[in-house]
């Protein structure tokens, strides 16, 4: 899996004209009422709007196949283009329609699905053996189902096992979970443990992974009768995250700081190393334009030309390039009437 740096360098490879205004554009691939085409289609007129008004050439967009990119559970779709080229780029988050057309491309809605890149392990014991899942926010993947060896599946296979074989077949599925967890493994979620060994905590404990026993009396129906709990769980879990990271941030707010400060002071924090990591509204946009060498700022109420561009995700540009931390986080979860925040 490519790092945020990674991603956003591919979209900074290609060598374009000085001035080669870039367009981005973003299509929800679901809970919309339109249509994904009829979306881009209407995105396009807008971002051609824009060039035209700066003389510039319209552009045109191959339509992807959505069928393609809805089947590999994408929530949104980021497309990149320049000087003739489009760069796809798959979103984990459900955006709104946007488009953007600027000296730069739109990176905050990557850094956003970067941060929701975590994963949950599933064990799911159902009547057909043992199952192992790894789901995400928006998709799953069945890794293996595991079967004891020389004992008949059926409603009871489980307590059926001799106490050796249990403890070999536990000691197995164990291993297999190591294996396949990775730095993006959130917590193990078990689903139809019917036998009350399987709840015990210590059992699971030298994975070194938070373990989650969804209450069931007896096995599961299905290999994946759990998903749609761990997904929950994990989204759960995922904006617990961010609550906590930007309750240390107002922790670590200065007593006198003004409740919104401006965006150049902050710019200017920024290229004096001051500051250790920010986080930025997904959803707000403020337009303007930042000298990225002096942090100079200016801001206009909407999108005049095509070197406008939005300021907060200058700034996420502006602080990656500076080795600081950044997060891009629904607006929801941050307090109310402000957009930006810093440690």
């Amino acid at each position: 899996m490519k790092t945020t740096m990674e991603k956003i360098k591919i979209l900074g490879t290609q060598m374009y004209k000085n001035g080669t205004p870039l367009v981005s554009i973003f299509i929800p691939l679901k809970g919309s009422y339109m249509p994904a085409n009829s979306i881009l289609n209407s995105l396009l007129k807008t971002a051609n709007k824009i060039l035209s008004r700066d003389g510039y050439e319209p552009i045109k967009v191959t339509q992807p196949d959505w069928k393609f990119w809805q089947s590999e559970g994408t929530q949104s779709l980021g497309l990149y283009h320049a000087e003739g080229v489009t760069t796809i780029i798959p979103l984990n988050i459900l955006m709104e329609p946007r488009v953007i057309v600027a000296n730069s491309f739109h990176v905050k809605p990557i850094i956003a699905s970067t941060g929701n890149a975590g994963e949950a392990l599933l064990l799911t014991f159902h009547k057909r053996g043992c199952s192992l899942s790894r789901v995400t926010s928006s998709t799953s993947m069945l890794h293996e189902t595991y079967i004891p060896a020389n004992y008949d599946l059926n409603d009871r296979w489980l307590e059926q096992l001799s106490r050796q074989h249990f403890r070999d077949f536990i000691d197995f599925m164990r291993a297999e979970v190591q294996s396949v967890k990775s730095k993006q493994t959130r917590f193990l979620m078990i689903d139809g443990a019917s036998e009350d060994v399987l709840k015990r905590v210590d059992l699971w404990s030298k994975l070194k992974l938070p373990v989650r026993i969804l209450e069931r009396e007896t096995l599961a129906q299905r290999s994946d009768s759990g998903i749609d709990d761990a997904r929950k769980a994990l989204l759960e879990h995922e904006r617990s995250s961010m609550r906590l990271k930007i309750s240390e941030a107002l922790a670590m707010q200065p007593a006198d700081k003004e409740r919104q400060e401006q965006i150049e002071d902050i710019a200017k924090l920024i290229l004096e190393r001051k500051v250790s990591k920010i986080f930025l509204s997904l959803e707000d946009l403020e337009f303007g334009e930042l000298n990225t060498s002096t942090g100079e700022v200016k801001v206009h109420r909407a999108q005049k030309n095509s070197k406008d561009d939005d300021l907060l995700d200058d700034l996420a540009e502006l602080a990656l390039k500076n080795g600081i931390d950044v997060h891009v986080i629904p607006k929801d979860l941050f307090p109310e009437d402000q957009t930006i925040l810093y440690a």
